[in-house]
């Protein structure tokens, strides 16, 4: 098998099966070192599930549970990683979840793993390029913070806007609102201040460069996706199978309740889940390189004695 390069981030001549199966040839359900990680990330989802910040005032936690997803997607895959994330949703609702099963909420792991491992497929496809331009991979982050400060903006302002019910929580909810829009504008400011120094640190390490940039936007598209268009669809939806209809309470408050601890959360969660999800790809990609090169090795002595 030919490669411009060795290693997990080499583009192989099969493009398709190697989108499909980033680590072939090798056997992930053969070799051991990649059972072993499958298995660690599998109880880093179940540790992160349990270990968790609660959010004062509204029922949600701030947690880094999907970025072992994200990591097993971006290695093994779109293929393998959503068969992982159906094990990590069904192992975690066996042993957390008191509720009913809802479709809507066990499909969201297997479709991280997805997306993840499109988005590590085409950052190394683009880290290949000859003729790489990297300011169109910038363009499309800041599209994608673009639409961050847009949904958030549109949420808070508009969406969330109580009316004459505010009073009954006490006037928390103006504080709350404030506080969910200073945190958003602080999130928009430490991104793109970082991004402003990896560019200028490392614009001539053209790979480290685009991980950062692939891994930063991966983790604010899942949020986008899941946390703000999927999310509240998933709520409504789970509450109308839950109860038959959606409670009085939910349709006067939702939007409040629903939409301003998710901004919070997120922007103060999604600059320490990309750092987290950036550096850990960073750190494991040479050992995917030594197993990958070592096979290859192998092929070429065998090749060479077979000859």
């Amino acid at each position: 098998m030919e490669t411009k390069q060795g290693g997990f981030n080499a583009i192989k001549k099969h493009t398709v099966w190697n989108f499909l199966f980033p680590l072939y040839p090798l056997s992930v359900f053969k070799n051991t070192k990649l059972m072993a990680y499958l298995a660690i990330l599998i109880s880093l989802r179940l540790i992160f599930s349990i270990v968790s910040i609660p959010i004062p005032g509204f029922v949600q936690n701030i947690s880094f549970s999907w970025v072992p997803l994200m990591v097993a997607g971006w290695y093994f895959g779109p293929v393998v990683g959503f068969f992982f994330g159906w094990v990590t949703d069904t192992l975690c609702y066996l042993i957390f979840t008191s509720g009913i099963w809802f479709w809507m909420y066990a499909i969201q792991e297997s479709c991280v793993c997805v997306i993840s491992g499109i988005f590590g497929f085409v950052y190394r496809t683009r880290s290949q390029s000859k003729h790489l331009k990297i300011w169109i991979d910038l363009l499309a982050q800041q599209i994608i913070y673009f639409l961050f400060a847009a949904i958030c903006l549109g949420a808070l302002l508009s969406w969330a806007d109580p009316g004459n019910v505010a009073g009954k929580f006490d006037g928390k909810y103006d504080f709350y609102k404030v506080l969910a829009l200073c945190l958003m504008a602080l999130f928009i400011i430490i991104m793109e201040f970082v991004t402003v120094y990896q560019y200028h640190t490392y614009k001539e390490n053209k790979s480290h460069l685009l991980l950062f940039i692939y891994g930063t936007t991966l983790v604010v598209l899942l949020m986008e996706i899941f946390s703000f268009a999927i999310g509240p669809i998933a709520t409504v939806e789970y509450l109308r199978a839950l109860n038959g209809k959606l409670p009085a309470k939910f349709e006067q408050y939702g939007l409040i309740v629903y939409l301003i601890p998710k901004v919070i959360i997120q922007s103060v969660k999604d600059p320490f889940e990309s750092f987290l999800f950036v550096g850990i790809i960073w750190a494991l990609t040479p050992s995917f390189d030594n197993m990958l090169n070592g096979l290859n090795s192998r092929w070429d002595v065998n090749k060479w004695f077979s000859n």
